[in-house]
């Protein structure tokens, strides 16, 4: 999971240096969060080896990377307003 986010983390920089990929990068980015949000949701709903403190803890970062999606969400659309 760390190299995942680490080569996630380095695909979003690179798209973010270019004006010609910021919304095809950003919808890449949008889907990825909530693909994270899907996969965190059924790991907590549908399993049970998470530790006791397992489901907290994920919803808790769950929610963060929902947020993120929703503010880039937002700022995707100021963008394509700007184009």
């Amino acid at each position: 999971v760390g190299v995942g986010l680490l080569v996630y983390a380095v695909d979003l920089a690179v798209l973010a240096r270019s004006a010609r990929w910021v919304r095809r990068g950003g919808m890449m980015a949008i889907i990825a969060d909530l693909a994270w949000v899907a996969g965190a949701m059924t790991l907590v709903a549908f399993t049970s080896v998470l530790s006791p403190q397992g489901p907290a803890a994920l919803a808790a970062v769950t929610a963060v990377v929902a947020a993120l999606a929703a503010l880039q969400m937002a700022g995707l659309r100021r963008f394509g307003r700007r184009a």
